[in-house]
């Protein structure tokens, strides 16, 4: 598993240790959890709740309205849980097609950087930049940090749900874990993208693969880096 950063942001088998080198977290002999629904740390309980209050207060219906339009998600080429629905109500049908344009910017970002090559879910590199990119599009066109974090968090949550082959590991899982970090570093690299930039927001393709290319290098320190460990 590499760690090019050589400070591995948090401990992913317990959930603890963010910001803390590698060196000075332990497991105590703990194995990572790889199911579907594992037990959560305190923070990731509390992350739970948020996105159960939304569902609750604003629905998951799979029709999402802008202005006079109506459209079903799937009729829009989306394939999203229930809480990722909930979050489409909260912010409203415009913000929530903004969202799911953003992922138009998470692969040309990902070929930029790696290639026209088939996508590999155990790979580390490959995960980092596809959070990481998620989180700065969804800032780029307008989104506020707090609810990019919130849709990275319903994501976490329904990633279990998911039908047929999409269905993964959820919230609390080692590979949750690791996404989560690489959301919270994706939201920090936006902030320093948006500060370089004349206009604040939509800024390049280019500047968004030079900032992810830093921070996955041995250089990278802080909150910006990536984790880009493999999946087991």
């Amino acid at each position: 598993m590499s760690d090019p950063t050589g400070m591995m942001r948090f401990d992913p088998v317990t959930g603890e240790g963010v910001g803390v080198p590698a060196a000075a977290v332990s497991t105590q002999g703990k194995r990572p959890c790889m199911e579907r629904f594992c037990p959560l740390n305190e923070t990731e309980k509390e992350q739970k709740r948020q996105v159960r209050e939304m569902r609750e207060e604003y629905g998951s219906n799979p029709t999402i309205c802008y202005m006079v339009i109506c459209r079903n998600v799937d009729e829009m080429g989306m394939t999203i849980g229930k809480h990722e629905l909930a979050w489409c109500h909260k912010v409203g049908g415009l913000r929530c097609y903004l969202a799911h344009k953003a992922f138009g910017m998470v692969e040309r970002v990902r070929v930029m950087i790696l290639g026209d090559i088939p996508g590999d879910p155990k790979d580390g590199v490959e995960n980092a930049i596809e959070h990481a990119v998620l989180m700065i599009a969804l800032r780029s066109v307008g989104i506020s940090e707090e609810n990019a974090r919130l849709l990275g968090i319903a994501h976490e949550v329904d990633a279990a749900n998911y039908p047929g082959k999409k269905r993964s590991t959820g919230l609390g899982s080692y590979d949750s874990r690791i996404d989560m970090a690489n959301n919270e570093a994706g939201l920090a690299i936006a902030e320093n993208v948006i500060h370089r930039t004349i206009t604040g927001t939509h800024y390049s393709d280019e500047e968004i693969a030079a900032a992810i290319l830093e921070a996955m290098s041995s250089e990278c320190r802080g909150a910006t880096c990536l984790d880009t460990r493999d999946r087991p």
